[in-house]
């Protein structure tokens, strides 16, 4: 007998009113208030193991937003990753009921929620409409911390009758392991051991606040890549090559730098274009962080010619895969692409002779680490010249914690300071600005729907943010 046939499936599908008591029986068993959850019941998915109710979610929604309570799993199956299944199986269904953002209050699961997208805030962060909810009103005490998530239809497409017949029928077997965040910690809200982990259950490491970023990064870049959507971080508009190409002339690239390029080796993404800056020399080792299709890579490998190489370096699979089959479709014999972090680069120390990075170094949470790395690599005298997105003062808090903005090149982006003392703790010196531009005003002139899109879900005017966002293009040195 396998293990699926030992075990009953589990399954998240929408709550029936008969569900109701064996629901509350698990809230009131973890000490979570199933006060006010009948009046949200159209919006509750429920957790079947073989037909029993097991755990659940609910929302309460209103006009713009919803409010995540009541999740709960049964003991017996906590530690296998079904908190982290209920929660983004809410969201998606607060985004098919029209929820832009989503809140919550917790008294002891802020690192689980942290991990699945949400940040904590003050109670007067939380959208207005919320705090007529139950658990603001009277189910929660004031020492519950809120939390907020933006949601976006690109992450949450699916509908409610999609959650209910696509979301999850996995069979759970006792040897299944997982690398989210344990599920003894998925209660939403005011239960003093929502988070006490099964002494009983053996959990992977769960991902950092910062890891799930990365993981969201990653994933918009391999959509990126197979073309499912647009790209994010340069002046792009919906449309062909050619609009990448007109971005690109724009951003400092000549017509003969795209001339060269194989077919789908732009797709839009940069903020500057920093390789005529680096000047890579013939017989030079160059490379370039955050190297995607392979454009920077390609127009370095025509410098360096035939004694010379560069090498590539991505996190996302999807992109690597598509530069090396532009590699191969060219013929291009002096490049190698490699899978990998920028905060722990895949080469050696000292084997680098100039380094290069178009619009990336952004997307890093540890950006210290990043540039410690590039000293580490650089040969000593080893050049860096990098396009990139600095802020002038922090973002407005709503904006920051955009996670859409954070793809996007800017909530991710650090204050000019912060950001080349972090380049000169690393040894890197000789700093020098090439280029400083408005970002937001450089997008918004191409792309003036998004930029009103993103400004407005964080309830900003252009003028709120203007100069704020910075391009800028800057070289530096190892000693």
């Amino acid at each position: 007998m396998t293990s699926s046939q030992s075990r009953p499936d589990i399954s998240v599908s929408a709550a029936q009113v008969d569900d109701l008591p064996a629901y509350s029986a698990l809230l009131s068993a973890a000490g979570l208030p199933p006060a006010g959850l009948a009046e949200c019941w159209r919006h509750a998915l429920v957790l079947r193991e073989g037909g029993r109710v097991v755990g659940g979610v609910a929302l309460e929604v209103y006009e713009g937003a919803a409010l995540l309570r009541s999740l709960v799993v049964a003991p017996h199956l906590r530690g296998r990753g079904l908190g982290e299944r209920l929660t983004d199986a809410a969201l998606r269904l607060a985004a098919a009921a029209g929820a832009r953002e989503v809140g919550l209050l917790t008294e002891s699961a802020a690192d689980f929620f942290t991990r699945r997208g949400f940040l904590p805030v003050s109670r007067e962060m939380v959208p207005q409409v919320l705090h007529a909810s139950v658990q603001f009103r009277t189910a929660c005490p004031q020492s519950a911390q809120a939390m907020t998530r933006r949601i976006d239809t690109a992450y949450f497409p699916l509908t409610r009758d999609q959650t209910q017949e696509t979301e999850m029928t996995t069979s759970i077997t006792p040897a299944a392991t997982t690398t989210e965040a344990p599920s003894s910690a998925v209660k939403s809200c005011c239960g003093p051991e929502c988070c006490a982990p099964s002494e009983s259950t053996a959990v992977a490491t769960p991902l950092a606040p910062a890891e799930e970023l990365v993981a969201q990064v990653r994933d918009r870049y391999a959509r990126i890549a197979e073309g499912e959507v647009n790209s994010c971080c340069g002046p792009v508009p919906c449309g062909a090559s050619t609009a990448h190409d007109a971005v690109a002339l724009g951003i400092g690239y000549s017509e003969a730098d795209l001339a060269a390029l194989p077919e789908g080796a732009n797709l839009g993404l940069g903020c500057g274009a920093p390789l005529a800056a680096l000047d890579p020399r013939a017989g030079e080792v160059v490379l370039d962080l955050g190297s995607g299709a392979g454009m920077d890579v390609f127009l370095a490998a025509q410098r360096v010619g035939p004694t010379g190489r560069v090498l590539g370096v991505d996190m996302t699979p999807q992109m690597i895969a598509r530069a090396r089959a532009n590699a191969e479709l060219r013929g291009v014999s002096n490049v190698e692409f490699r899978e990998g972090r920028l905060e722990a680069l895949p080469l050696d120390d000292a084997s680098v002779d100039a380094a290069t990075s178009n619009c990336v170094i952004n997307l890093v949470p540890d950006k210290r680490r990043v540039f410690a790395e590039i000293a580490r690599v650089l040969r000593p005298g080893g050049r860096l010249v990098v396009s990139d997105i600095v802020l002038e003062r922090p973002l407005p808090a709503a904006l920051a914690r955009d996670l859409m903005a954070y793809v996007g090149c800017v909530a991710g982006a650090e204050v000019r300071a912060t950001y080349f003392d972090g380049l000169r703790a690393a040894g890197l010196s000789e700093i020098e600005i090439l280029r400083d531009v408005d970002y937001l005003e450089l997008v918004g002139d191409v792309l003036p729907e998004e930029v009103t899109a993103l400004l407005g879900r964080a309830g900003l005017a252009p003028a709120d943010v203007r100069g704020q966002v910075r391009s800028i293009t800057y070289r530096a040195r190892r000693a």
